[in-house]
Parts: C-alpha cells; sequence; structure tokens
C-alpha cells in the first residue's frame, strides 16, 4: 500500500495541478477479525470502520476522488467457507455494478 501511495499520489499528477485521479472511484476494501459490533465506539476496538480508514478517504477527497461505501468482512477468524463465498459474491457483484 506504501509503495502505491507513494507512486501515485505525487505532485503535478494526482494533485498540485495534476488530476489523474479526480472523479475516479475509491473503493475501500477490509477485512476484519472481528464483529463489526466491535468497530464502534462504546465496541473493543473504541473506533468505527470508517474511522480507521480516515487516513485513506481524506486522501482520496485530497486528490478528487469520488468515495464510495466501504466493502467489508468482518469475524473473518470464525468465517466459514459458505460466509466467505458469499462475501466473494457481494465483491464481485459490487465490481460489475457501473
Amino acid at each position: 500500500m506504501k509503495k502505491w501511495l507513494d507512486q501515485v499520489l505525487t505532485a503535478g499528477w494526482a494533485y498540485d495541478g495534476g488530476t489523474a485521479l479526480q472523479g475516479k472511484e475509491l473503493l475501500l476494501t477490509t477485512t476484519m477479525g472481528g464483529k463489526l459490533a466491535d468497530y464502534q465506539p462504546t465496541g473493543a476496538q473504541g473506533h468505527t470502520v470508517a474511522e480507521f480508514l480516515l487516513p485513506l478517504t481524506v486522501t482520496g477527497e485530497y486528490v478528487g476522488m469520488k468515495l464510495l461505501p466501504p466493502f467489508t468482512v468482518d469475524n473473518t477468524v470464525d468465517i466459514t467457507d459458505s460466509q466467505l463465498a458469499a462475501a466473494a459474491q457481494r465483491y464481485h457483484q459490487l465490481l460489475l455494478t457501473p
């Protein structure tokens, strides 16, 4: 991820006069071992998923990207094969949707 950030987010290309990413969609995708309920202010993590992703969303906003709702898969520590397949299908459909 850092290499991508360093190579793509460059002055004159992505910002500071550059507009290469302006209007492009940004879909952040993440998995988490804990349950979604853990990712609440009063949950085990103490923060929401959106708060954890904030540095990337702010970066996307800075370069003029269109932010899409994040795609998350939670409870991956205990995920079953059928749950994983369902998540993969949801992600596949999301990527195919214009």
